[in-house]
């Protein structure tokens, strides 16, 4: 609703009052022209996502054409083992690392410096030729025992072959130019144990704090650069540390300092890539991105990951997360785009048996197309959305999960279309208005919210929810058209819809808008 306030200037003689009046109208007519613009410009752009979608031809993304896009031809003789302290780049990454380097006596840490041309780990290994540095064991096995950086004019191929980064050595693996990964493994590696190293034991509460964590290998990539990675295993790596030491990372960091000409800085675009029929398990983060554009996650299992096993973030904008198998997020959930990730496309994943929900979109994630994905058996929602406006959630089941199959939360203009709803532990779908002010981990300038949630439930068919079949709160606004409600008990409409039951039943064939009791006289509920 908007509210025109009176200037003092017109508060004197009857045309002034008449002209305040006129311009107050006016003011009410142009905002609801706009929001009414903004709505269908939404609607719109999800109307191509999904036929973008449908028509997609899937011979672009497929572990082959990973491995044609792999270069044929390696050339370049510059990589070197410098000193970290000298690379001023890698400031921020060694913070969190001191820690290992010092618990392992390693008093000046030095860095592999990848520059200038394509390589593969061979042509590390040959060119190193530093069997404490770089380690071939068994077969087509390397053991890295510095940290990896690859310039903005170079490409490392790692392929056919299986990558330790060592845990009592501080690896990680740093990228500012290209990643190639195909039939490959990375890991984590204990030298003593001989295998990937058991995670310290870590309180629930303390997993997300800096500096609770012992630091473990990770990959980072950063601005301006790219990977393509297919049929390979990610495993063992990330820990709660700076941005982008979850496990595999795309993420944007500052600009780049070029001293070689003239100390100007010289902005990068933003970091992409496709990650296509792979397998991620006992990562902190199984997959995370901040500002990255054109992420394709395709064809991957993701299970057992810490925290949670898909994790896009931060403004990064048309992601494609497809055919997907996520399940047993150890402490949150399957898929969650957070922080104004707009624009991308979730669709037909398998979301299943997480701690968290089996989707959820979070912090103003706008025009994102939620189709044919399958959530169940989640500790949480099946699907959830909140705090993020203009969502289509089309043709998807959600079922078994503790808590609702869909759940909408201080989120305007959602469209539940098609979606088949089934034996979930509270309500089917629950639209709530909550008051959030006092939540201690939101920065509510970077992430605003409304106090209000829309949504159209067309077309959906309800199954044996327990609670309710549909249930709205605190004033939140439903539209149901051409449902269909089966055995839902004890009440087939919770919370403020409850009064209205006899109205719903007539009324799902119309557009009427359902919300708080001042709109109707309370109906008697049909036994």
């Amino acid at each position: 609703m908007t509210i025109a306030m009176k200037p003092k200037c017109l508060t004197g003689g009857g045309s002034i009052r008449l002209l305040s009046r006129l311009l107050c109208v006016a003011a009410v007519f142009f905002s609801a022209s706009v929001v009414c613009a903004q709505q269908v410009a939404h609607a719109d752009i999800l109307k191509t996502m999904l036929s973008d979608y449908q028509n997609m031809d899937w011979s672009r993304y497929t572990v082959e054409a990973v491995r044609q896009r792999i270069p044929k031809k390696m050339y370049g003789s510059d990589v070197e083992s410098l000193l970290s302290a000298r690379l001023y780049f890698m400031s921020s990454q060694n913070k969190g690392m001191q820690s290992v380097w010092q618990a392992n006596g390693i008093t000046h840490p030095r860095t592999i410096v990848v520059a200038n041309g394509v390589y593969t780990v061979a042509d590390l290994y040959r060119l190193i030729d530093d069997n404490s540095i770089i380690e071939r064991a068994e077969g087509d096995t390397y053991l890295f025992r510095q940290p990896i950086y690859v310039s903005p004019t170079a490409s490392l191929v790692i392929r056919d072959i299986s990558i330790r980064l060592s845990l009592h050595h501080g690896v990680f693996l740093l990228t500012d130019g290209q990643l190639f990964v195909a039939d490959a493994s990375i890991s984590s590696w204990d030298e003593d144990a001989g295998n990937e190293g058991e995670r310290e034991s870590v309180r629930d509460n303390e997993l997300l704090l800096y500096g609770s964590q012992t630091p473990r290998p990770y990959i980072l990539m950063n601005a301006g650069s790219q990977i393509y990675m297919a049929n390979s295993r990610v495993s063992g790596l990330g820990y709660k540390g700076q941005p982008g030491t979850f496990g595999l990372s795309i993420s944007k960091r500052p600009p780049v300092v070029t001293h070689q000409l003239h100390g100007y800085i010289r902005e990068r675009s933003k970091p992409t890539g496709w990650l296509i029929g792979n397998t991620f398990t006992n990562n902190f983060f199984g997959f995370y991105s901040s500002q990255a554009d054109d992420v394709v996650l395709l064809g991957n299992v993701y299970y057992d990951n810490i925290i949670y096993n898909i994790d896009p973030h931060d403004y990064s904008n048309r992601l494609l997360i497809a055919r997907n198998l996520t399940y047993n997020a150890q402490q949150a959930h399957g898929i969650i785009i957070s922080r104004k990730v707009n624009n991308s496309i979730i669709a037909e994943n398998i979301s299943f048996s997480n701690y968290g929900s089996g989707i959820m979109l979070d912090r103003n994630c706008n025009t994102t197309l939620l189709y044919s994905n399958l959530t169940i058996g989640n500790e949480g929602d099946g699907i959830a959305i909140f705090e993020s406006d203009h969502n289509l959630v089309l043709d998807n089941i959600t079922a078994r999960n503790v808590r609702n199959g869909i759940y909408v939360r201080n989120s305007d203009h959602i469209n539940t279309k098609n979606n088949f709803i089934f034996r979930n532990g509270y309500s089917g779908a629950e639209t709530a208005v909550v008051d959030i002010d006092k939540l201690e981990t939101r920065n509510f300038k970077l992430d605003p919210y409304h106090k209000s949630a829309s949504v159209l439930y067309e077309g959906n068919q309800f199954d044996s929810n327990l609670n309710a079949a549909m249930t709205a709160k605190n004033k939140s606004i439903v539209t149901i058209r051409n449902n269909k409600f089966h055995n839902s008990g004890p009440v087939f409409f919770g919370g403020e819809l409850a009064p209205f039951a006899e109205s719903l039943w007539h009324q799902n064939d119309s557009t009427m808008p359902i919300s708080e009791s001042s709109l109707m006289s309370p109906q008697v509920v049909s036994p």
